[in-house]
């Protein structure tokens, strides 16, 4: 009987059948180690996400310069000396209380500020004791009237010293009009000697 599958020629290999399922078996097995995650890494599969970016804090301001401190004001520079008032002429006591150019305002027995200046300065000179207080005038004008102008401003005169300490008791008064004059009325600066106030002791 002939044999159901012819012979191979000679010298061809045969083909081994269980070579075949081998290399069958090592296909299927790198199927599924490719499935289950085995085989080479795929782009885009399996890979962890990239971390995010940490949020870096900006660096802190950097602290401002200190101020410098103000440069001290120079000194200011010292007061030129102050030269002392000189002082005032000695005063002629004499002279003063025989005629004291003390003013009044025109035709009246009212004070000035002048006049009640130079009382001031009459009363440096006045010492305790009486005094009589004699009014003097220029001859211009009517002589009743500058007898009786003349004994008005006495009165003011010692009404002034009165409000400065003096009592009334150590003051008399007097009107002598022109009847006693100290130089010729016949010009301005004769005229304004006589008109005057005279101090005399009692």
């Amino acid at each position: 009987m002939a044999d159901a599958y012819p012979k191979p020629a000679a010298g061809r290999a045969v083909p081994d059948s269980t070579a075949a399922f081998v290399v069958i078996a090592l296909v299927v097995l790198l199927i599924v180690l490719w499935l289950l995650g085995y085989g080479p890494a795929r782009e885009g599969c399996c890979t962890a996400p990239a971390p995010a970016p940490v949020a870096v804090a900006p660096p802190p301001p950097a602290a401002p310069a200190p101020t410098p401190a103000p440069a001290p004001e120079p000194a200011p520079a010292p007061a030129p000396p102050v030269a002392a008032a000189a002082a005032p002429p000695p005063v002629d006591c004499d002279a003063l209380l025989k005629g004291a150019d003390v003013e009044f305002a025109s035709g009246s027995a009212q004070l000035t500020d002048a006049g009640r200046a130079a009382l001031d300065t009459v009363i440096g000179c006045l010492h305790e004791g009486m005094y009589e207080i004699g009014g003097h005038t220029d001859s211009t004008g009517i002589p009743e009237h500058n007898l009786k102008l003349s004994r008005e401003r006495a009165d003011a005169a010692k009404a002034y010293l009165v409000t400065k300490g003096f009592s009334a008791d150590q003051l008399a008064t007097r009107g002598f009009g022109a009847t006693k004059p100290v130089a010729p009325n016949t010009d301005e600066a004769g005229r304004a000697k006589n008109r005057r106030l005279s101090f005399e002791a009692r």
